[in-house]
């Protein structure tokens, strides 16, 4: 495997916890509407 840009890590990485953080968000607006 070749080594990633750090600049395109950093990218993947930021894109990783935005998708986490939006997916916990719709789950706990989830769970919520059915509390």
């Amino acid at each position: 495997m070749r080594r990633l840009p750090p600049a395109l890590a950093l990218l993947l990485t930021l894109a990783a916890l935005a998708a986490i953080a939006f997916a916990s968000l719709f789950l706990l607006f989830y769970f919520f509407g059915f509390a």
